[in-house]
């Protein structure tokens, strides 16, 4: 089957967080709570993307070609598709009638707060909300725009490739200066992987390059995990760069996301640690990803299933794949060329044969 697929993508995201890219926030309240509905192909003869809910019922039937279309996670109710040289946007309340329709379009994902960046061949990028109307225009120098965070700021580039931040009403809240610049959510970005800004642009503090190195980007409740150059082992910095408690079992971790960050030892399996840093499951799993709200994917006995953060077992270790977030607070998994809704008792929900979305987190000026 394209279990591949499923375990190739956790382990590039996973890469991601270590090599520290510029991915989403990882706040208590996550992407996983807002994606509620799921783009999936219901059978093999089917030619056309449906949509379902969280609990695996059809909301929306055979609607958009799966030859040469694209369809997007589905956030705030709405969800791009993307076919021949157009971009449109629907809602699963009116998936009929698009809400935008534009041609030779480039858009970012809806994801968390209702706003994004659409760009059309020679036109500046605008920012437009869930209805599809404009919000504002933003100025042509800018070139490239990401998806925005649950804190409404979004990470903009501009023609000289330096970063900056605009929020949702457009207002340029950071001015394009940084070569380097991430966000760590609730307001919070690294600059040039050393110095913490906030949303105005205002030093925090910083991270002492001789002292600590950065394995990845992500920040909750002013706590971020780096790596101590001297002891190898991790630790726990805030905003202003202080170290808060090391972590001397964990020889790379995660972000933390709501309250917990899985870990690797120096045998190479992982674990959990809760938010003071304690250990809440020893290291056993080859591989380990939070998914929020205190749930693990984990791999066991060659399969994949998931855990608490108590360690206790939630879906049997008897799938050969899964996706990256949940669904409401039922998770997809994989087996046997099949999808499937599985909820928290480890009932499958519903079944299917593929899954539509393709994520596009930035939207670039054509010109």
């Amino acid at each position: 089957m394209k279990q591949n697929i499923f375990y190739i993508a956790i382990s590039m995201l996973m890469a991601a967080f270590m090599l520290g890219s510029c991915g989403k926030s990882n706040s208590e309240e996550d992407a996983s709570a807002h994606r509620e509905y799921l783009a999936v192909g219901l059978s093999n003869s089917s030619h056309k993307w449906s949509i379902i809910d969280k609990e695996g019922n059809v909301i929306v039937e055979t609607e958009y070609p799966t030859t040469g279309a694209s369809i997007s996670n589905v956030f705030d109710d709405v969800y791009w598709v993307r076919s021949n040289g157009r971009c449109q946007l629907f809602s699963v309340n009116q998936p009929n009638q698009p809400l935008l329709d534009e041609e030779h379009a480039h858009a970012a994902d809806f994801i968390y707060c209702g706003y994004t960046f659409v760009a059309t061949r020679k036109q500046p990028i605008r920012i437009i909300n869930t209805k599809g109307e404009t919000v504002a225009t933003l100025p042509e120098s800018i070139r490239e725009c990401h998806s925005f965070g649950k804190d409404g700021y979004a990470l903009v580039k501009d023609e000289s490739r330096n970063f900056g931040v605009v929020d949702t009403s457009g207002k340029m809240t950071i001015e394009p200066s940084y070569s380097k610049l991430a966000p760590l959510g609730d307001g919070i970005f690294l600059a040039e992987l050393h110095q913490f800004l906030d949303a105005q642009g205002n030093v925090l503090g910083e991270i002492d390059p001789q002292k600590y190195a950065v394995t990845n980007l992500g920040m909750e409740k002013g706590k971020m995990i780096v790596r101590n150059a001297d002891s190898r082992q991790c630790c726990v910095i805030n905003q202003r760069g202080e170290e808060l408690f090391a972590l001397p079992m964990a020889a790379d971790a995660s972000p933390y996301r709501g309250g917990y960050a899985a870990f690797r030892d120096a045998s190479g399996l992982w674990g959990v640690l809760d938010d003071d840093g304690n250990v809440a499951v020893q290291p056993q799993y080859p591989m380990l990803f939070n998914v929020g709200g205190g749930d693990f994917i984990a791999m066991a006995n060659g399969g994949f299933g998931v855990i608490n953060a108590k360690g206790k077992t939630v879906v049997g270790f008897n799938y050969e794949g899964f996706d990256v977030e949940k669904l409401g607070e039922n998770f997809v998994m994989g087996k046997s060329y099949k999808y499937m809704i599985v909820n928290r008792q480890g009932k499958e929900l519903a079944t299917f044969k593929k899954i539509g979305q393709i994520d596009s987190p930035v939207a670039y000026y054509q010109r």
